[in-house]
């Protein structure tokens, strides 16, 4: 996994350069700008409090109102997909993604699992953790998985998380006892 893990830190590092670079020009730009916000967002009652959650990645003042800008680089790291496996329990296909658009497709499981809503619940969270850019190290958000059958997708603004919350999500999958996950940007196929 030393390999992946240093793959998978080169989309994170390309990810955070971009969003550094916009950060700061907003900083020129606006007053009293702020990186990294946690808002609390509507959404239906019946879904754990963890996926109400988002980090924006940028909010400034402009004419008297706040704009929330959440941050799209315009470019990507392309390569060749690649089949994985994780401790031989579980296969992974890796294709193309945006490190604030990962979208999982995996083997169903419990989607109301306390261990995801944990994982999410530390990774969300500023645990005064911060990162070699100066921010805060965390998931930006994700969204409550949906069950189709014998699948789930959801998916992982990472944010400016270490690549090690990538790394320990994909371990909460496998003790959740999925088989098969599909990582992957759907933004890049459309």
């Amino acid at each position: 996994m030393t390999n992946v893990h240093r793959f998978i830190g080169r989309i994170r590092d390309h990810y955070l350069s971009g969003l550094c670079k916009e950060i700061a020009t907003y900083n020129k730009t606006f007053n009293q700008t702020r990186s990294e916000i946690l808002v609390e967002l509507d959404g239906p009652d019946f879904l754990p409090a963890v996926y109400h959650l988002h980090r924006v990645d940028i909010s400034s003042n402009s004419n008297s109102h706040v704009d929330f800008t959440e941050f799209k680089p315009d470019d990507n790291i392309y390569f060749r997909p690649a089949k994985l496996s994780l401790n031989h329990q579980m296969k992974i296909s890796l294709e193309p993604f945006v490190w604030s658009e990962v979208d999982l497709e995996c083997s169903a499981f419990d989607v109301r699992a306390p261990l995801l809503q944990k994982w999410a619940t530390y990774w969300l969270h500023d645990y005064k953790r911060r990162n070699d850019y100066g921010l805060t190290g965390c998931v930006h958000g994700l969204t409550f998985p949906q069950r189709d059958g014998n699948f789930c997708h959801f998916k992982v603004d990472f944010g400016s998380a270490e690549v090690q919350s990538f790394v320990e999500l994909l371990q909460v999958l496998q003790q959740l006892g999925v088989k098969r996950t599909r990582v992957y940007s759907r933004s890049l196929y459309q």
